[in-house]
């Protein structure tokens, strides 16, 4: 497939103005940003960064105690924020972070890969749990991280490569943020409304965690699961390239 021209590989996780401008001005794209899942980090998009090399996964920002999926954007955006007209979204949770901070940046297109983009598409599983939050922190997080060093160690012979990288993300997540995500998901409440224009969304027809269902994305992946940028990678790659190419002159979705 080709891309929309050449560029350099980039492969900080936190860039700041500088790298963002050198990078911009090197490649001639638009900045192109995914944001990863809860428990995930930028290996979760690792087709995505090889067919689009240009393509930025910031690392998070440490939320503050209490603070909603909303301000949390509102503060995120502020960090990545290029300047000019962007490209973003995410997988799953990232996805959802990325609808909120749509108001906050010039945003040409918002990608969700196995996503939604109102709290009323969550499954109503998220609801029943909510009372049940609190338990995220007192329950020690190492017992999850555990649980998946042992999966892993039990069974790794049994194992996919997609997997086996998607429990080592859960081994290296960080605590202080999986806990307020889990509260975040699951008080979220959207404070603005969609904005004009198309938000662009590919989901898993067998999606355990969100299911399609309770969706009309623009394209289903026929058999596909929670995590398709990893599993159906290349079909979330064509899906991109056509966002792009469909959204390269259109006005940004916040201005």
């Amino acid at each position: 497939m080709a891309n929309e021209g050449q560029s350099q590989q980039h492969t900080g996780t936190q860039p700041c103005g500088t790298e963002r401008s050198e990078l911009n001005r090197e490649t001639q794209h638009r900045p192109f940003f995914l944001l990863s899942g809860m428990g995930a980090d930028e290996r979760v998009f690792a087709p995505q960064k090889e067919e689009f090399p240009w393509l930025i996964v910031p690392g998070w920002i440490t939320p503050v105690r209490g603070e909603s999926l909303p301000d949390y954007a509102k503060r995120f955006a502020e960090k990545i924020d290029p300047g000019v007209p962007c490209i973003i979204g995410g997988a799953s949770f990232g996805g959802m972070l990325a609808v909120e901070m749509i108001p906050h940046l010039q945003v040409d297109a918002c990608i969700l890969i196995g996503s939604v983009s109102h709290p009323s598409q969550l499954p109503a599983i998220v609801r029943w749990v909510r009372p049940f939050e609190f338990m995220t922190r007192i329950v020690p997080y190492k017992f999850l991280q555990l649980a998946t060093r042992i999966i892993v160690k039990v069974f790794d012979d049994f194992l996919s490569t997609h997997n086996r990288t998607i429990l080592e993300q859960a081994q290296n997540s960080e605590a202080t943020f999986f806990r307020w995500a889990v509260r975040a998901l699951v008080y979220w409440k959207k404070e603005t409304k969609d904005p004009p224009g198309k938000i662009y969304h590919i989901h898993g027809e067998n999606d355990p965690l969100l299911p399609s269902g309770n969706l009309e994305p623009d394209e289903i992946v026929e058999n596909g699961w929670h995590v398709i940028s990893l599993r159906n990678g290349e079909k979330v790659n064509r899906f991109i390239q056509r966002v792009m190419d469909e959204t390269r002159h259109s006005p940004s979705l916040s201005s």
